[in-house]
């Protein structure tokens, strides 16, 4: 579809103190050439920038022999590939608030060239995002890792419409689930972990550094601190984490809380206190009673500050 033509206010390109000098300088009799020499200024630049005959006369030439500009343009830019392309970056990157400046100043020109081009403009984006699709995910990935209240807020408020863009994003990509599921073991764990001790109303941790225990579980388990003996074991099984404190009995899923054993040794240990289970590494249990109990003092001084202050409801 052709676009349509829609006035546009003219705005230079060159910077509002040379274009205010210019013009003071033009009042007082120097010639254009002389004033683009000593502003370090195209001449056919500075004519257009502070002439409006000039621009008037462009202008009609313009319609006058519009086909005949566009057919030399294409030649040209056949035969010089990507040099416009090229300039136009360098000119943007030399001008990074040109833009933004000028959709703020002109907020009505950009709506309504939008409304008189639309399919072009669709077009346009369809084409864009076909050449630089994976540029523009990582960008959306990055944007979305900054900003996460704002896309749960979005999600909060739009439910019927993230539920149903959820639904169709599966469709299309049938498996990927089970295959990040796969990928990603120790992050899985690591949430199902926080979510169990959430609803027990226990401590949670930091949850990076929780990942990063689940993770050495599976990649780098080293000795188990029960037994003393390498993970895996072929009679002992492979890695896996264990609450030191018993998350059952109200002790806190946290880091200092949890460590790697064998899938034999979890189980036989179970729900027991660390002081009634036979160990090999009696630090690991003295470092997570301390972070226990540092735990359990914020705990008690939360109350005690809510019994005093009249707000116990809101400690947990």
């Amino acid at each position: 579809m052709p676009e349509k033509q829609v006035e546009k206010p003219f705005r230079s390109s060159i910077p509002e103190e040379k274009l205010t000098r210019a013009r003071k300088m033009r009042k007082e009799g120097m010639s254009y050439q002389k004033i683009a020499d000593d502003l370090g200024i195209a001449y056919s630049t500075l004519r257009y920038a502070i002439s409006p005959g000039v621009r008037k006369r462009n202008k009609e030439w313009y319609e006058e022999n519009k086909e005949r500009n566009k057919e030399s343009c294409r030649k040209w830019h056949k035969d010089h590939p990507g040099y416009s392309k090229e300039k136009s970056k360098e000119w943007r990157k030399n001008h990074p608030e040109y833009n933004k400046e000028y959709r703020e100043e002109n907020p009505e020109y950009s709506k309504e060239y939008y409304r008189n081009n639309k399919e072009h403009k669709k077009e346009c984006s369809k084409e864009y995002y076909r050449k630089n699709k994976e540029r523009i995910k990582e960008r959306r990935k990055e944007w979305r890792k900054n900003n996460p209240e704002y896309m749960k807020k979005w999600r909060e408020a739009n439910p019927e419409y993230a539920k149903e863009h959820s639904k169709e994003w599966r469709e299309d990509h049938p498996g990927y689930g089970e295959k990040w599921r796969k990928d990603n073991l120790a992050e899985r764990n690591a949430h199902t972990a926080k979510r169990r001790a959430l609803k027990r109303a226990a401590t949670v941790g930091d949850l990076d550094e929780i990942k990063k225990i689940y993770r050495k579980a599976r990649e780098n388990p080293g000795i188990c601190y029960i037994c003393g003996k390498q993970i895996p074991d072929e009679f002992l099984g492979k890695g896996q984490v264990d609450h030191i404190f018993p998350a059952s009995k109200g002790y806190p899923t946290a880091s200092f809380n949890l460590a790697v054993v064998h899938a034999r040794c979890n189980f036989r240990k179970g729900t027991r206190m660390p002081d009634g289970v036979d160990m090999h590494d009696r630090s690991v249990v003295e470092r997570a009673r301390q972070g226990c109990n540092l735990v359990l003092f914020w705990k008690l001084l939360k109350l005690i500050l809510g019994l005093k202050t009249g707000r116990i409801g809101e400690v947990r």
